[in-house]
C-alpha cells in the first residue's frame, strides 16, 4: 500500500504469493488451521475490499480486519505476555508498516489505548525520497510524527514501555549485532538517538551491508526509528524492553487462551 490510497499491483500480488505459499505449506495438514488478519494496510486502502474478495475467492479463506482497538489490544497482550512484574502497569508500543498503536494497561487488561496512522512504510513513501534523506525530508517526517504523536496521552508515572514490530527487533539486532539475545533485551533513549542518526547518513546499500539487517527492513528502518525515538521522548521513557512477539501472537493468546502456554507459538 503506497499513499495513493490503495493497494498497488505489486503489493497485491506479493502478498497473494505469501498466501499462496502459506496454503501450499500448510493447508493440506489436518492439524491445519489458517486465520488471516489484517491491519492499517488494509484500513486504509479504497480497494480493499476487492482484495478480501480475491483471498476468498482463491483460497476460500476469510480476511478478518482488525480495528485499530483490537491491533492495540493484541499488541499490548503480545508484548505484556509472561512478564514478572505482572502487577505493573505497561505500555505497548507496537510500530508497524501503516500504523503505530500505544496500550497501557496491567494483568487485567488495556486502560488506554491508542492508534496512529504512521508507519515505516507510509512514511518512508510519503517523506523519504533519497537513500540519504535531505535535511527538509527529515524535518517534515518528524513533523508528521510529532504532530500525530499529539494525540497520544500519557502518564509519567513509573511504568514499563515494550516495544513489538520489525523497527525495535531490528534496532536491538544492530545493537546486539545478532538476533539470538534480542527478546528482552533494551534500547535506551540516547542509544535510539544515536542509531537514528546513523541510519540517516547511510545510503541504502551501506544499510543493507550492517550486520543483522535485513534486505527488505533496510529501505524503512529509518522512518520507523523515528518513529521510535520520538515516540519515546514523547512518552518519557528513558529505556524501552524488546518483545519478539507481535499482534499475530497476541491474536493467538486472545482467541486460544491456552496457547501462551506453548513452549514455541512460531
Amino acid at each position: 500500500v503506497v499513499n495513493s490510497g490503495s493497494i498497488s499491483e505489486q503489493s497485491w500480488k506479493a502478498s497473494l504469493s505469501v498466501i499462496e505459499g502459506i496454503v501450499s505449506k500448510h493447508g493440506k495438514s489436518p492439524d491445519s488451521s489458517i486465520r488471516i488478519i489484517a491491519t492499517e494496510s488494509l484500513r486504509r486502502p479504497f480497494n480493499a475490499d476487492k482484495f478480501i474478495a480475491a483471498v476468498k475467492s482463491s483460497f476460500g479463506l476469510e480476511v478478518e480486519l482488525l480495528s485499530g482497538e483490537e491491533e492495540a489490544l493484541y499488541a499490548f497482550r503480545a508484548g505484556s505476555e509472561g512478564r514478572t512484574d505482572a502487577d505493573a502497569e505497561v505500555s505497548v508500543l507496537d510500530i508497524g508498516g501503516g500504523s503505530t498503536e500505544i496500550a497501557t494497561g496491567n494483568k487485567d487488561g488495556i486502560s488506554y489505548w491508542k492508534s496512529l496512522a504512521i508507519g515505516a512504510v507510509n512514511l518512508t513513501d510519503k517523506h523519504l525520497l533519497h537513500e540519504i534523506p535531505m535535511t527538509d525530508e527529515i524535518d517534515s517526517l518528524q513533523a508528521d510524527i510529532t504532530t500525530h504523536l499529539a494525540e497520544v496521552y500519557y502518564n509519567s508515572t513509573e511504568q514499563v514501555l515494550v516495544g513489538v514490530g520489525g523497527t525495535i527487533t531490528t534496532l536491538a539486532a544492530l545493537k546486539l549485532k545478532a538476533w539470538d539475545k534480542v527478546d528482552g533485551a533494551s534500547l535506551s533513549l540516547e542509544e535510539t538517538s544515536v542509531l537514528v542518526q546513523i541510519l540517516s547518513r547511510m545510503n541504502l546499500n551501506q544499510r543493507q551491508q550492517l550486520d543483522a539487517m535485513p534486505l527488505r527492513r533496510a529501505e524503512i528502518i529509518l522512518a520507523g526509528s523515528m518513529i521510535l525515538l520520538l515516540s519515546m521522548k514523547h512518552l518519557q521513557m528513558e529505556n524501552i524492553v524488546v518483545s519478539t512477539k507481535g499482534v499475530r501472537h497476541g491474536f493467538l493468546y486472545t482467541r486460544w487462551p491456552d496457547w501462551s502456554t506453548r513452549t514455541n507459538p512460531g
